[in-house]
């Protein structure tokens, strides 16, 4: 199998894509905005995130190191992996959320909690481009790679 890991079916390129994508959509990235804080195209990123194209250890660190988490997670370790049963999670919890304020009719509670999500997403974007930030700072110090 040309060396190739095979897990249920799966790559290890193709599982480590999977988490990958995951967390960038989490963290409301695109792929071009990864790409370009990791320093590679649109394209070879969506190769990663394919399993295309593996990952080199480096490239996997700096993708960790960007996305807020450890390169341990990417590779299998249960604790903060993402698997498609948090992406139906979510999806869950947005619609349940969406129904439960569809039901509130006190307009000062409607407001509150609009507050309170519109402060939470506000300090999450500020984290997300924050995190950016550090990873700009960091890759700074890399030597250049062709």
């Amino acid at each position: 199998m040309g060396g190739v890991d095979r897990l249920n079916g799966s790559t290890s390129a193709h599982i480590v894509g999977r988490k990958i994508r995951a967390l960038r959509r989490e963290a409301g990235l695109s792929l071009r905005e990864l790409g370009a804080a990791v320093g590679v195209s649109l394209v070879q990123f969506q190769r990663y995130e394919t399993g295309v194209s593996p990952l080199s250890t480096s490239r996997l660190l700096v993708i960790s190191k960007v996305l807020g988490v450890r390169a341990a997670s990417l590779l299998g370790e249960a604790n903060n992996a993402p698997t498609e049963d948090y992406a139906s999670r979510r999806r869950d919890e947005e619609r349940e959320l969406a129904e439960l304020f569809a039901s509130i009719t006190d307009p000062a509670e409607r407001r509150a909690i609009l507050s309170l999500a519109r402060a939470s997403a506000a300090r999450d974007g500020m984290e997300r481009t924050s995190s950016l930030s550090r990873f700009h700072e960091y890759s700074s110090t890399l030597p250049e790679t062709k």
